[in-house]
């Protein structure tokens, strides 16, 4: 089948290399990848050789994984051996290896972070268009603003990184206090003419009150047990609790058998927490695997079973959710 694209890759990455695929392919950009383009029974080494040589641009999906990978350096030498139009995708903020930048230095970078990597998928897809139109590749995207709220859908992939970890960490609410102003300030003036000081009728006299008291600080609920997901019961979270601090972990298994696993820590002031936390995404069917990372806040109930958290994900960017505790 003809194509266009060569989409260059580490098996460890392939999730993401699968997303880029798609996002060319939904505007009829022509890509040829593997496995899904190895014609069976082929030589697998002539059948990548003759992919990039048939290729008018290749696709570089940059990361750790690939800058270690000999393959991804053999093709990319390749690539460049037969002038084929080199685009790296950078995936994650690293450096290449001098053998691998001696043959990308010169190309147009895209830088794929922050994120989410939506956005970038679409100037990429733009830059590709661009350049097998004849046309000059457009200038990069001024970096995206935060939204003023999370986004109300939830992905899949929300409902595993956000709804599931995020979920468990969270912020709250402020307390204000009154505090007493300053004193008035009172001009000067004149010496006052002497008044005769005169008591009031004993009817009259204020009596005395107890002085006013401020609200006490409600202490920070225990959190600590196993917590699920509102809209996902099946996801659990366990939290470990020491005063107004916490550790957590989570884990669990998608639909389409992605197995994912989250660790995290994080604070407790009043009915507002706030965390961070690390997980680790592997698909056991391809044996790829995704690292992303994120912090959350959000607010409890009084009673510490119940949280509304929102979260900011290096991969899937913001999200919310709800979470309850186990009885």
């Amino acid at each position: 089948m003809p194509h266009d694209v060569f989409v260059s890759y580490s098996v460890k990455d392939k999730v993401v290399a699968d997303a880029i695929v798609a996002r060319l392919e939904a505007d009829s950009i022509r890509c040829w990848v593997a496995p899904r383009d190895v014609v069976p029974g082929a030589d697998w080494g002539e059948s990548i050789i003759d992919a990039i040589e048939n290729s008018r641009i290749m696709v570089l999906v940059f990361t750790s994984s690939a800058n270690a990978s000999p393959q991804i350096k053999r093709e990319v030498e390749r690539a460049v051996d037969k002038g084929v139009y080199t685009i790296p995708i950078r995936i994650e903020n690293i450096e290449p290896t001098k053998s691998l930048e001696y043959f990308i230095s010169t190309s147009q970078w895209i830088e794929a972070f922050p994120p989410p990597l939506e956005a970038h998928l679409d100037f990429l897809a733009k830059t590709v268009k661009a350049i097998l139109a004849g046309r000059p590749p457009p200038l990069p995207p001024a970096p995206p603003t935060p939204p003023p709220q999370p986004a109300k859908a939830r992905s899949l992939i929300w409902i595993a990184a956000a709804t599931l970890v995020v979920l468990l960490l969270g912020g709250g609410y402020f307390f204000a206090y009154p505090r007493p102003g300053p004193e008035p300030f009172v001009p000067a003036t004149a010496t006052p003419t002497a008044i005769p000081i005169q008591t009031p009728p004993e009817d009259l006299r204020p009596t005395a009150t107890a002085e006013p008291t401020l609200p006490s600080i409600p202490a920070a609920p225990s959190i600590a047990g196993v917590w699920h997901d509102s809209e996902n019961p099946a996801y659990t979270a366990h939290i470990v609790q020491y005063g107004n601090r916490f550790t957590f972990t989570r884990s669990g298994t998608l639909p389409d058998g992605t197995q994912f696993k989250v660790n995290g820590n994080g604070t407790i002031s009043g009915l507002q927490l706030k965390s961070q936390y690390t997980a680790f995404w592997f698909n056991p069917i391809y044996q790829t695997s995704l690292p992303s990372s994120g912090s959350c806040s959000g607010s409890l109930s009084d009673d510490g079973a119940h949280m509304a958290t929102t979260c900011n994900d290096t991969l899937f960017g913001y999200s919310e959710g709800e979470a309850f505790r186990e009885e």
